[in-house]
């Protein structure tokens, strides 16, 4: 079966037409005007896909928009908010800029959660809801664990979608950074047949960030540009596909920005000692 057959479903209002989706063979395209600019034929699926840019950028704003349109098309998305200890955030942007509901797409979603307070050495997980576990995830063991988890809890059979988000902090432990950051590195390197769509900020660790980047199938770049009040995605280097290295402005609401920077910094408070400490 073809991944554009996969995706095809759900009744999406950002959908395709049937030319595009014929046209778009292993491709996934958004049917988002602003992002599908850049890619006119679609990006390359299964690949990883990594966004970078210093914090501050609102670079979930993207994974947020093209879980929205994956979800919609059939797929289904594992959520890992690293910067964030509840769905809610998430759960309130895919709603406010999208119009999408997490309530009508029942087994297609789910979240892990980062718990520091969870023993490392343990790669067990804590379920916290009927689509929800914590892990503590600074060890790759409970990564992995995680991710069986999240993936055997979906039903379907929709191409599944990582989601996640300022991993960077996990990469801060003295006893499992280095470890997590060359299970990371593999898994960019092989997705083995699943798509990952993954934030790091460049303000942190630049070399090994640097390193990602390099790795990635496909890379994009996202600035701010406060003159303007504009967030900016430009893609930097897509495999396999035509691409338009132009910048393009992000849509964003100011409010929910301004709650997902402030809830950011309020994570990496609590999160950036405990990591640091493991």
């Amino acid at each position: 079966m073809k991944t554009s057959d996969v995706l095809s479903g759900g009744g999406s209002s950002v959908g395709l037409n049937a030319a595009e989706k014929e046209n778009s063979k292993n491709n996934f395209l958004t049917g988002l005007g602003w992002f599908d600019s850049l890619l006119p034929e679609g990006i390359p699926i299964p690949s990883s896909i990594l966004i970078s840019g210093p914090s501050g950028t609102g670079k979930p704003f993207v994974g947020l928009a093209f879980a929205a349109s994956w979800l919609q098309q059939g797929g289904r998305v594992i959520f890992i908010p690293v910067h964030s200890s509840y769905p809610a955030l998430f759960e309130r942007g895919l709603l406010d800029l999208y119009g999408l509901s997490l309530e009508d797409f029942p087994g297609s979603h789910f979240f892990i959660l980062v718990d520091t307070d969870l023993d490392p050495h343990e790669p067990a997980v804590e379920v916290s809801g009927c689509n929800t576990i914590r892990s503590n995830l600074v060890n790759p063991k409970a990564w992995r664990e995680a991710l069986a988890v999240a993936s055997a809890s979906l039903d379907g059979e929709g191409p599944i979608l990582v989601f996640a988000s300022a991993l960077n902090l996990l990469l801060l432990s003295p006893s499992y950074g280095e470890q997590f950051f060359l299970m990371l590195l593999d898994t960019i390197r092989d997705t083995r047949g699943w798509t990952y769509l993954l934030t790091i900020s460049s303000s942190i660790l630049l070399k090994k960030s640097t390193i990602l980047e390099q790795a990635a199938d496909h890379l994009f770049l996202m600035k701010r540009v406060l003159r303007e009040r504009y967030l900016h995605l430009r893609a930097a280097r897509v495999r396999n596909a035509a691409f338009c290295s132009d910048a393009v402005p992000v849509p964003v609401m100011p409010d929910f920005f301004e709650d997902l920077k402030n809830e950011a910094v309020a994570s990496r408070r609590i999160l950036i000692p405990k990591v640091s400490s493991i």
